[in-house]
């Protein structure tokens, strides 16, 4: 498990307290989700486990949020409320009154989390920093009522004895060497790393060491920007965000690779979909199409965006994109750009 630097405002044994407020914010995204998940996974190892979590992204409305954090657990003590990708929630001062008045009546039955993917600029997070009513309200509150825990990416010379330590933790094995390649390929992505880890080893077969010609091999070099943004921004249909990533990638990377990571995206998506038709749920993605638990939960959200006849739609527009690039019909950079400008039309 990658270890990024963090610091908090309340001892380990503010955990074994149980406290009602849970803030993680900083920009490992990949850190954030080990938390909650771990969180997570403990109430739903307990019956009725999935009706005792509520789960809210960027902007809810305070009043569904409160609704959710006042109902008493099923055949449980603990009840989890989750607000990913908050900054919205609790940008300005909008929701401030409401949100405090919230997180001040939460009973004890209850957990809130508030999970904040943020930027660093000048030093501080942005959006976030140390005026910021609610990190003023943090400071006020008792570490049994509140814990929060700031997630920063590791520094990049960290990064290689971190994917070492991850792989064998995986039980497989990387070389140095192999760690370092990976590195000049991602930079210190986090999220990225975790899932290329998984990539190499199971190229492997977990029986010899990932060497550095495996890195090269099969990992695209996609750094400072992540495929993985981009395929995000695509699978959730924020297109104008998706053309921009895109625009960028391109200027660096050959087009074919980049097609193929969106062909797979939504290849997934389709399947993620058929889970969910049948009443399947992030579990069940994870099982069923053998992806990282963090995928399976992108995945899961991503779906809910589209019907199952949409993206049947997409994928065959994604087939017919094919042809014209292997066939010269259209240059490869173009008929991409093309491709995710016309997104918005499905």
């Amino acid at each position: 498990m990658f270890a990024a630097p963090v610091s908090s405002t309340a001892p380990g044994s503010a955990l074994q307290s149980k406290p009602r407020v849970y803030i993680f914010y900083g920009n490992d995204e990949l850190a954030m989700h080990k938390l909650v998940q771990s969180m997570l996974d403990k109430v739903m190892d307990a019956a009725m486990g999935d009706m005792n979590i509520s789960r809210f992204q960027e902007n809810p409305r305070v009043e569904e949020v409160r609704d959710a954090a006042y109902v008493m657990p099923l055949f449980s003590d603990r009840r989890l409320v989750l607000v990913t990708n908050a900054l919205d929630w609790v940008k300005g001062s909008r929701n401030k009154d409401g949100i405090l008045k919230l997180i001040e009546g939460l009973p004890s039955s209850t957990a809130l989390i508030i999970q904040l993917t943020l930027e660093m600029d000048r030093g501080n997070w942005k959006e976030f920093g140390p005026a910021h009513w609610l990190r003023k309200w943090v400071k006020e509150q008792p570490a049994s009522f509140v814990y929060q825990k700031e997630c920063n990416l590791p520094g990049v010379n960290q990064m290689p004895g971190l994917i070492m330590k991850e792989a064998l933790e995986k039980k497989g094995e990387f070389s140095l060497e192999a760690a370092q390649e990976l590195v000049r390929a991602i930079s210190n992505d986090t999220l990225l790393a975790s899932l290329e880890i998984d990539k190499l080893l199971t190229y492997v077969d977990y029986k010899r060491p990932v060497t550095a010609e495996d890195v090269r091999l099969l990992t695209p070099d996609v750094s400072p920007t992540s495929i993985f943004d981009m395929v995000d921004a695509v699978g959730e249909r924020k297109i104008a965000k998706a053309a921009q990533l895109l625009h960028r990638l391109l200027e660096s990377e050959m087009p074919i690779p980049l097609f193929g990571m969106i062909i797979r995206q939504f290849r997934l998506l389709i399947l993620a979909r058929e889970v969910m038709d049948q009443d399947g749920r992030r579990p069940q993605i994870e099982k069923t199409l053998k992806v990282h638990p963090f995928v399976a939960e992108k995945l899961e959200k991503q779906a809910t965006l589209f019907e199952m006849i949409q993206l049947k739609e997409i994928f065959h527009r994604l087939l017919i994109t094919d042809e014209n690039m292997k066939t010269g019909k259209m240059d490869p950079k173009i008929a991409i750009e093309m491709f995710v400008s016309e997104l918005s039309t499905v």
